[in-house]
Order: C-alpha cells, then sequence, then structure tokens
C-alpha cells in the first residue's frame, strides 16, 4: 500500500509536532513518500529585493534541511521524505500541490505560528480543510503518535455519497485492524437516523454504531471520543453538514469546536 503524504511546515513547534506524527503514520504504510512543503510569500524581484529574496530561499533551504535531519532517523527504509520549498499563498500552494502530487493525506499542525490559545484550527489548516480536495489529518499540539487503533467516525444524517469518501479511513483502519465506532448525535426531539449505506461500506473492517442523545454535538463527540479512549476522530465535509457547522461556523470562544485526538477530514463534495 503506497501512500503519499504532504506535511506543509511554517517552522512553528506545532509543525514540527506534525511532521513527527507524519513520519510515524508513514512508516505503517509498505510504501509511503513524505513531501515536506514550506510556502513562502511572494515578493517584488526587482532592485535590492532581488537579493532579499535571494538570502531568503537561503534560509528556507537550510531550515527545511534542518528539519530533514531531525527526523530522518524516524523513517524506515520504505518511507522517503523529500523537502520543497514554493513561493505563493499557503492556502492555494499547499491545495494545488497536493493535487499535482494526487496526495492521500495532507498532515498539518491543528495551529500555525500565531498559536493562538483560544484557537482549535489555524486560519492555514481550516483554509486547506475547506479548499483541498484531499483528506487532510490536523494533529493537536503536543499530541504524540499513537497507532489509531479506535477510531470515530462522526456522521450526521445526511446520505454517505460513495465508499470512496470513507476510503482513506478504511485503509487506515484495515493496514492496522482498527476499529471504527461510528456515532451519531440526536437531538433530544429528533429520531437518530444513520445512513444503511455506511454500514455496507465497512462491512470489510470491525465497526459498530452509536446513538448518543444530546443537543451539543461538540460536547457530545468530544465525550464519546475521551469516554470511548479514541486515537482519531473523523468527520465529512460537505456542504451543509455539521461538521462546517462545528469548525468554521463558531461564533464564541465557548463554542469554539476542539478536539484532543488528530482530527482526519474527508470530503464528500
Amino acid at each position: 500500500m503506497k501512500k503519499t503524504i504532504i506535511v506543509p511546515t511554517d517552522y512553528s513547534d506545532n509543525a514540527l509536532n506534525a511532521l513527527h506524527y507524519a513520519v510515524n503514520f508513514a512508516n505503517q504504510f509498505d510504501q509511503a513518500t513524505i513531501h515536506l512543503l514550506h510556502v513562502f510569500a511572494a515578493r517584488s524581484e526587482v532592485g535590492i529585493m532581488a537579493s532579499v529574496n535571494m538570502f531568503m530561499k537561503n534560509n528556507i533551504d537550510k531550515q527545511l534541511s534542518t528539519l530533514v535531519d531531525e527526523v530522518k532517523p524516524g523513517l524506515l527504509e520504505s518511507t522517503r521524505l523529500i523537502s520543497k520549498a514554493i513561493e505563493g499563498y499557503p492556502i492555494s500552494t499547499i491545495c494545488q500541490y497536493a493535487e499535482e502530487q494526487q496526495a492521500d493525506y495532507i498532515i498539518m499542525g491543528t495551529k500555525g505560528a500565531s498559536g493562538l490559545k483560544s484557537v482549535f484550527l489555524g486560519s492555514n489548516t481550516s483554509g486547506v480543510m475547506k479548499k483541498s480536495k484531499h483528506p487532510v489529518l490536523a494533529i493537536p499540539t503536543d499530541y504524540r503518535y499513537r497507532p489509531p487503533l479506535n477510531i470515530a467516525l462522526a456522521i450526521d444524517a445526511e446520505i454517505v455519497s460513495t465508499e470512496d469518501v470513507l476510503m482513506p479511513m478504511i485503509e487506515i483502519a484495515k493496514k492496522l485492524r482498527s476499529k471504527v465506532e461510528v456515532v451519531h448525535v440526536k437531538g433530544v426531539k429528533e429520531l437518530a437516523v444513520i445512513d444503511a449505506g455506511v454500514d455496507i461500506y465497512l462491512s470489510d473492517i470491525n465497526h459498530s454504531f452509536h446513538v448518543v442523545r444530546g443537543n451539543d454535538v461538540n460536547k457530545e463527540i468530544n465525550q464519546f471520543v475521551h469516554e470511548n479512549k479514541m486515537e482519531m476522530l473523523c468527520m465529512i465535509q460537505r456542504r451543509h453538514s455539521f461538521f462546517h457547522r462545528l469548525v468554521f461556523a463558531s461564533l464564541t470562544e465557548e463554542e469554539m469546536f476542539n478536539c484532543q485526538v488528530p482530527l482526519l477530514v474527508l470530503n464528500d463534495r
């Protein structure tokens, strides 16, 4: 099972932690290539700025080389690590590069260099989640790699269009022989509705279904993850999905979505 993994870095501690996670994650597969990617701002090439740009590029190459040297001892022979610096705007450049490489996963830290404590997802991570067609795996600050042997799949009442939507998670579960706990949070006055197709799509892996009562989806999902000792949470992104409401539509810090385990975001759009 050969995998291509993109790991964007802004040289923050969170990005470094995500890179360490990515190395351990990649080592689980038969073959994997990690693309360590740094996107730097576009600047004018006129006059003195040309010299400044050359200095920046040389410095970026040194920083990338330092990161490669730091994690290289943890690589198995079956895992390759290459580094690349691209000039551009972070979100669009990361997504374009992932498309060019036909990435299986994009692994990022939940926070960027700003490290705001009140924010779960940094602007670049949330932007890539919105724009990318490829699965994004967001690693919380200071989370140390543990094989995701127990995966929570949080779904709403919408139909999952095809098995391909869940395939990135299914492949992880097959490789590691993980169990997938499908959890649906229903309002106190709502009927429990779970797409029957999910049971078919997960037929080749160990899985079970859970319906949780509650009107606070964020709280109920996090409580389920904590109580059942999940090592990964998987959600599906689509238009008007509860994932969008949780992650992108929070208005206050109290409502802000947060997650204590790696968050795998799949696309159904």
